[in-house]
Formats: structure tokens, C-alpha cells, sequence
């Protein structure tokens, strides 16, 4: 009786042990399949798609700005800030602040005569730059873009206009004013890994220079700005050509991000690059970049117009003690 109990017991035992096994291993099956889903959801679709549909990688690379791949979501959020429309009233008025009225016997000047001279000293300051160099696989390449003098043979513009063009590139700065191709020399510049995209350029300049412009920190929410910039389209030998200017607002400052940023609605062409963006007392407030994102559509491309910060700019001059106008 009692041989016949313990043959019984001993497949019960077993069957149990089989069971258990059976059951351990299927629900490791079901633990690594739920990471899995986790992973695709949560990863893949969401980190991925979010990637695609924020940044346009050809558009990042024609500008030469793939580190900002990294920094998408600090630029998102000036996309998903409300733009402001400029007022249709305010395109004609003065964009530049007037003077205080002089007690000289000597009549003011009208209005319009005011603002196209000051509008015209700060072009007299600006150039277009032509960095001429070989890319990556050694074959010629040239970049060009805008920039500023801030004192009589000093000017400032983007690093990516005169960057990696090898060790042999060539950068002439052409200003309209002075009817001059000038050769440029690089003598200072932020690291290629940095958002600082910042480069001073020297230049063999007498003391009948333009007059450099003033960079400061500035610029909030509403306030109207004027980029200024050379316009896209062919370089002609001997030609001098005018910068452009736009008018905008700024949709939104974000200071929160170790390159600091103004997003505006100003207008402006892939040249704009390394040019100023300039208040309404005539200071360089932001230095022009360009950016073009797409939305959650990728069929309804939008562009983003924003300056690195002036405030960020007048602090890596004065890092490399580059003497300033004043």
C-alpha cells in the first residue's frame, strides 16, 4: 500500500517541477516582450519620429549647423512660441529712434532724411564675406555669409562662414562703401563643438574705415528689429554688392541654453548669416543665423529666423580682448 502511495507522489512532484519551469520561462518571454514594446513606443517612435519631424537634416547641413541636431528641443521652443505679427500701422513708421529736438536756430532734418542715413551708416559697416578653402574629400569649396566691422579693421561674423575649409582657405571681406576687396585673417574663433558661433576676421584697413558697430545686450519680446544681410544669387568679379535689410519683431528670447538665442520674424536669405540684427537705436543686439525646421507635417516646412544673442556675442569679444568702437 504504502509502495504504491510513493509512486504516486513521486510524478505529482514532478509534474509540478515541469510546470513551474514552464511557467518561469513564459513569463520571462512575456517580461522581455512588454521591454521590447516599451523600447519601440517610447525610443524608436517617439524619440525618432520627434527628431524627423523637428529638424530638416539637409537644410542643417547646407547651412553647415549639424550641432544643433543635438539641441533640437532648445529650439523647438521658440517654434512653439506665439509669433508677433508686426503691425501693418508700424511699416511706416520710423524705425529708427528720433533724436530729441535741437534748440539750434538750424531747421531738423525731415524724418525720412534722419532714417536713411542712419539706416545708411550701418550698412557702410557691414561686408560679404568669401571664404574660399577645400571641403572634407579635398575638393574646392566656398562659403560666404555676411559680417560687421566693430572697429576700423575688426569685424565679426559666424564661425561656419570660415570654418573647415582646411588649413589653406583664402577669406576676403567686400565692403560697397570703401569699393574694396580686403583680405581677412581668422584671430579668434570658438571651438567647432561649440553653439557660440562666433569668428573675429582682421583686416589692412587705413584710418578712413566705416565706422564699427556697436554691439550690446538688448532685445525683448514685441520689440522691432532690422536684420541685415547680402542678398543669395551670383558672386560677379568686380562687383561690389549692397546689403539688404528686413524688418521684424521678436517672437521670443531664450537665455536658458549655453547659446543664447532671439527668435524673430524677420525675413532673411541663407547670406544673412553672420550679419547683424540691429534695434532701434542702431546696436547689434543678435548676430543673424538661419534655421529651417518642419512640424509635425512634414509636407508644411516652417522656417525659424533667430540671431545669437548680442549680450553672448559682446562676451566672447571681450574674451579675446578684441578692442570694440565706442
Amino acid at each position: 500500500m504504502s509502495q504504491s502511495q510513493g509512486a504516486g507522489v513521486a510524478p505529482s512532484i514532478e509534474g509540478k517541477k515541469r510546470r513551474y519551469a514552464l511557467g518561469f520561462f513564459l513569463g520571462l518571454l512575456l517580461i522581455g516582450l512588454c521591454l521590447w514594446l516599451l523600447y519601440y513606443f517610447f525610443y524608436i517612435s517617439l524619440i525618432y519620429s520627434a527628431e524627423k519631424s523637428t529638424i530638416d537634416p539637409t537644410s542643417l547641413q547646407a547651412l553647415n549647423m549639424e550641432l544643433l541636431r543635438a539641441d533640437r528641443d532648445f529650439y523647438q521652443k521658440a517654434l512653439e512660441t506665439d509669433a508677433c505679427q508686426l503691425p501693418s500701422p508700424e511699416d511706416e513708421a520710423p524705425f529708427f529712434i528720433e533724436p530729441e529736438p535741437s534748440s539750434s536756430q538750424n531747421p531738423p532734418k525731415p524724418s525720412a532724411t534722419r532714417q536713411r542715413q542712419t539706416l545708411g551708416q550701418v550698412k557702410q559697416a557691414m561686408v560679404l564675406i568669401k571664404a574660399t578653402g577645400r571641403n572634407s574629400q579635398g575638393e574646392p569649396f566656398t562659403t560666404t555669409g555676411s559680417g560687421f566691422f566693430i572697429n576700423k579693421n575688426t569685424i565679426l561674423t559666424n564661425r561656419r562662414v570660415v570654418d573647415r575649409l582646411g588649413p589653406e582657405v583664402s577669406i576676403v571681406a567686400i565692403n560697397s562703401y570703401k569699393r574694396l576687396t580686403l583680405k581677412a585673417t581668422v584671430i579668434a574663433a570658438t571651438p567647432p563643438e561649440s553653439l557660440r558661433d562666433y569668428a573675429v576676421l582682421r583686416v589692412d584697413l587705413d584710418a578712413n574705415s566705416p565706422t564699427g558697430l556697436i554691439v550690446a545686450k538688448g532685445g525683448q519680446k514685441g520689440d522691432r528689429v532690422l536684420a541685415l544681410g547680402y542678398p543669395d544669387g551670383e558672386l560677379a568679379e568686380g562687383v561690389f554688392p549692397e546689403p539688404s535689410h528686413a524688418l521684424g519683431v521678436i517672437s521670443a528670447v531664450l537665455t536658458d541654453q549655453p547659446a543664447p538665442v532671439i527668435a524673430h520674424t524677420t525675413e532673411m536669405t541663407r547670406r544673412f548669416r553672420g550679419g547683424p540684427l540691429i534695434d532701434r537705436e542702431g546696436r547689434v543686439i543678435g548676430l543673424n543665423s538661419v534655421i529651417r525646421f518642419y512640424g509635425q507635417d512634414d509636407n508644411k516646412p516652417r522656417r525659424l529666423y533667430v540671431a545669437l544673442g548680442g549680450e553672448d556675442a559682446l562676451a566672447f569679444l571681450q574674451e579675446n580682448r578684441v578692442r570694440l568702437e565706442r
